[in-house]
């Protein structure tokens, strides 16, 4: 019986070193791959959110990405902007902030929908949240001054800019976050 009891305990030990070797090589594998040395070791689409990269080398994808989001943030932010002042000034000329209002509508649609057939690269995604922040305060302003020039009540025209002035610094954060998860220089925004 001892020899018996003496091959389990063994047999058990063996089985205790193997489980604790595997669990040793499986936790370096996740604390090297949560580390940059580690990101550069998986495939681009699967690197870290907001890692920057030089522009030229993107990957195909994340490179049209870039050229169709980058100019339209720096347009939206520059709408938005001219929105504020005019908010800000009590501008009564209807047809110029309506034509900004639809230039900045038109731009936040294409936006959106180019969002929604063409998700962010993984590596680009880090603009997303302050680009819906944005979003949302310029749409809201734009509602909010519509409303106001309705019933010709210019200071209801004029409290929409605080929303505008919002969007404008949340569009250009996200501008600005996704020039460096892409690796470019930002540009100024108008």
């Amino acid at each position: 019986m001892d020899e018996t009891k003496a091959a389990r305990q063994s047999k058990r030990r063996r089985w205790r070193a193997a489980i604790l070797g595997t669990a040793a090589v499986i936790l370096a594998g996740v604390l090297l791959l949560a580390t940059p040395v580690g990101n550069r070791l998986l495939p681009d689409d699967e690197l870290a959110v907001g890692t920057a990269v030089p522009a030229d080398t993107l990957a195909a994808q994340e490179a049209a990405f870039y050229e169709y989001v980058a100019p339209r943030l720096t347009a939206l932010a520059g709408e938005t902007a001219e929105l504020a002042r005019m908010g800000a000034e009590k501008d009564r000329n209807l047809f110029a902030f309506q034509s900004r209002g639809e230039a900045l509508t038109e731009l936040l649609d294409e936006v959106d929908a180019y969002l929604v057939a063409n998700p962010s690269p993984v590596r680009l995604a880090a603009f997303e949240g302050e680009y819906v922040r944005g979003s949302g305060l310029a749409r809201r302003g734009m509602n909010e001054a519509r409303a106001g020039f309705v019933r010709l009540d210019w200071d209801r025209v004029a409290r929409a800019t605080g929303l505008f002035d919002d969007g404008v610094v949340a569009l250009r954060a996200a501008a600005a976050a996704l020039a460096a998860a892409a690796g470019v220089a930002a540009t100024a925004s108008p």
